[in-house]
């Protein structure tokens, strides 16, 4: 039997392994992959490295029982962070 690509199917079991041996040679060619991709974009690396690291934190609000003060209440919130992250 095959798959819709014309590969012969197979057991869950081998498409894991096969899966593992790709991502393994992925990771094992990360290195020149990087070198590589600093060469072609080392101005876009450089941003990258110098650039703060960002967390993301999940806020939660109220409901406000009516959805224009609900939708004023999160541009209200988002006006906040777009100034704090300008500030900072």
């Amino acid at each position: 039997m095959a798959d819709r690509a014309g590969q012969p199917a197979t057991s869950s079991s081998e498409a894991v392994a096969e899966y593992k041996r790709v991502l393994q040679r992925v990771l094992e060619n990360r290195p020149h992959f990087l070198e590589a991709y600093e060469r072609a974009h080392a101005r876009r690396l450089k941003l990258v490295k110098e650039s703060r690291r960002l967390r993301s934190h999940t806020i939660y609000l109220p409901d406000l029982g009516d959805e224009t003060r609900n939708h004023q209440l999160e541009k209200l919130v988002a006006t906040f962070i777009t100034e704090l992250i300008r500030l900072i």
